[in-house]
């Protein structure tokens, strides 16, 4: 007996055209491959926006921690010494407390670079570490090779052992100042003066401690404000903010120096 074969009767699926089989073993298409890198980068930048919002939060909140304990130990200085805190940074250098002939004889703006009141909190350990603040680039200091200034706790002034002219400087780090007031608008008095109540500034010949944040993101400056000062003095990252404790000018390029007050006496 003949067998014959029916080519529509073979066992399995009947064959497709040419068209469609060619896109099945293709895998995905151009579009198809596009429109899922484009979701993808969509969700990363998603994450990426909530990882740094998330980081700026509680970068902000660790200065609000550090700020209170600073508040802490700057009060406790000032009551062991008289209700004072020595001067760190002026534009007469006799209003610097200082010892030996050459470090005295150093200029008003070499000195105040040089000195910071983190070293005398230290020294008669109102603060246990260093003062932390988490915001800015913080670099270390210009010339941090050479010797630091110390402070004297029984002349109660700025030294340098042995005696000579202080060459590091502080003025990119985040520190802590203490200078006298000014009449200056808060946004460019570099922490000589604050608008606390929003209108009044400090009395004149007040002395004036603040925390110094160089190179601030203005981003994290707002939020460092709204957390210290509410949301009333500070409302967008791209402008000034001279009102309550926490001040700063007009950001460039995205950062700005930002100055928080501490106390005065």
């Amino acid at each position: 007996m003949t067998t014959h074969t029916n080519n529509h009767n073979q066992i399995g699926a009947p064959r497709l055209p040419l068209s469609r089989r060619a896109r099945q073993t293709a895998g995905f298409t151009l579009i198809e491959v596009l429109t899922v890198a484009a979701i993808i980068t969509v969700l990363v930048g998603v994450t990426i926006a909530g990882l740094t919002k998330g980081t700026e939060n509680g970068r902000a909140a660790g200065v609000v921690g550090a700020i209170s304990q600073i508040k802490g130990a700057v009060k406790q200085f000032a009551d062991d010494h008289g209700g004072l805190v020595p001067i760190t940074e002026s534009a007469a250098a006799t209003n610097i407390p200082t010892s030996g002939t050459t470090f005295s004889a150093a200029s008003a703006t070499v000195l105040s670079k040089a000195i910071i009141l983190d070293t005398v909190l230290l020294t008669e350990r109102g603060a246990e570490r260093a003062i932390q603040l988490p915001a800015g680039p913080n670099p270390p200091p210009v010339n941090a090779s050479a010797a630091d200034v110390l402070w004297d706790s029984t002349l109660q002034k700025f030294k340098l052992t042995p005696d000579a002219a202080p060459t590091r400087d502080y003025a990119l780090c985040n520190r802590l100042e203490c200078q006298l007031s000014s009449a200056t608008t808060p946004e460019t008095a570099l922490g000589t003066n604050f608008f606390l109540d929003g209108t009044n500034g400090i009395p004149s010949g007040r002395r004036v401690v603040c925390a110094v944040i160089p190179g601030c993101p203005a981003s994290l400056a707002l939020k460092i404000s709204q957390k210290l000062d509410g949301v009333g003095f500070s409302t967008s990252e791209t402008t000034l903010d001279n009102k309550g404790s926490v001040v700063y000018n007009t950001p460039a390029n995205g950062v700005t120096d930002v100055y928080i007050y501490v106390a005065d006496f």
